[in-house]
């Protein structure tokens, strides 16, 4: 095979790949032990590269994701703030829930999404927000709750901000 042909893998910021992690966990000790058949340990090494290249080969990566987040990675992240926007998310806990160091997972997300995750953070509950106002009847400061804001304050201005109008002016266009 030329090389031409091989995929290059792309290196990723900051990953845990639990599936990789595992996998090589299980090739070391079968290697070292002495008991691994070698149609055990073949199996392994290849669902190991078969996921590299899955995930993490040059093709299959945008100009966003080098440096950053593998789509799975970048999707469980996404899932989990989209899950949880009601609270008051920190960098950390989004780093706990989805294996990664806090620092790496701020780096790993501004190169993947172009965006910071307060800034993201924000802008989705102001897209949650502009729904509840639209279709419900529910005062501004529990729309401001629901949505994750941690003052009323702090909503109307991020709420103006990214709409420019103020939370009761979008409500009343309907």
């Amino acid at each position: 095979m030329k090389s031409a042909d091989r995929p290059a893998i792309v290196p990723v910021l900051g990953a845990v790949d639990s599936l990789a992690e595992q996998t090589i966990y299980q090739l070391e000790e079968e290697l070292t032990s002495g008991r691994g058949t070698g149609e055990y340990v073949n199996l392994l090494i290849e669902t190991l590269a078969t996921h590299l290249v899955k995930y993490y080969a040059e093709e299959t990566c945008t100009a966003k994701e080098v440096g950053g987040f593998p789509k799975y990675l970048l999707e469980t992240t996404l899932d989990y703030i989209n899950r949880s926007l009601e609270r008051n998310l920190s960098t950390e806990e989004i780093a706990l829930a989805v294996g990664i160091e806090p620092a790496r997972l701020a780096r790993a997300f501004r190169a993947s999404t172009g965006k910071s995750i307060h800034r993201y953070l924000n802008e989705r509950r102001v897209e949650e927000a502009r729904i509840l106002l639209t279709k419900s009847e529910l005062s501004i400061a529990e729309v401001a709750r629901r949505v994750g804001f941690d003052s009323e304050e702090r909503f109307r201005l991020n709420f103006r901000r990214r709409t420019g109008l103020n939370p009761a002016a979008y409500r009343g266009r309907r």
